[in-house]
């Protein structure tokens, strides 16, 4: 398993559009965004590896909850 770090991210992708304190789970996140895509990276807390990628295109969210 991947060990990488938030401050090891962080030199690698540079600064990110928002971090944190995640409200939800109360660990840290990293949120980059790009055009429609958000790439969020989420940790225990910011000197711990990252637990968690996800990539979110926006636009294909937003079509997703005009169906329902």
């Amino acid at each position: 398993m991947n060990t990488s770090r938030i401050d090891e991210v962080k030199k690698q992708l540079g600064k990110p559009t928002e971090e944190g304190v995640n409200q939800v789970d109360g660990g840290w996140f990293l949120l980059y965004q790009a055009g429609d895509n958000m790439l969020i990276l989420d940790a225990a807390d910011a000197q711990s590896p990252i637990e968690k990628i996800r990539v979110i295109n926006k636009k294909m969210v937003e079509e997703n909850l005009q169906k329902f």
